[in-house]
């Protein structure tokens, strides 16, 4: 899968389907241009990275909540690794706050 540079994709990445839906409604209702927000478990996003091809327009949230030490970091890392365009934020249990982190 990869992203058009045209596009603009948000991907939320959390065990906690209720904390995950209320911030795809949340990103939604900013009317962001050509939007598309996907929202995967820890476990779909491992084969998520393997096989994704990311460009700078493209967000990965990721919940600092989620179960297993630091699990959310683990993940955001081995992303980073590989994808050196995208952007790559995390938020808390009430996601309020989003923090960049480039």
């Amino acid at each position: 899968m990869s992203a058009n540079l045209s596009n603009f994709a948000v991907y939320v990445v959390d065990d906690n389907f209720f904390n995950g839906e209320w911030l795809k409604k949340a990103i939604q209702e900013c009317q962001l241009p050509c939007a598309s927000v996907e929202i995967f478990l820890p476990d779909q996003f491992e084969r998520f990275i393997n096989e994704h091809l990311t460009d700078i327009n493209d967000l990965f949230l990721f919940s600092t909540d989620m179960k297993g030490y630091d699990r959310g970091f683990q993940l955001a890392g081995r992303l980073r690794s590989q994808c050196k365009k995208c952007q790559i934020a995390f938020y808390g249990i009430d996601a309020s706050k989003i923090q960049m982190k480039k």
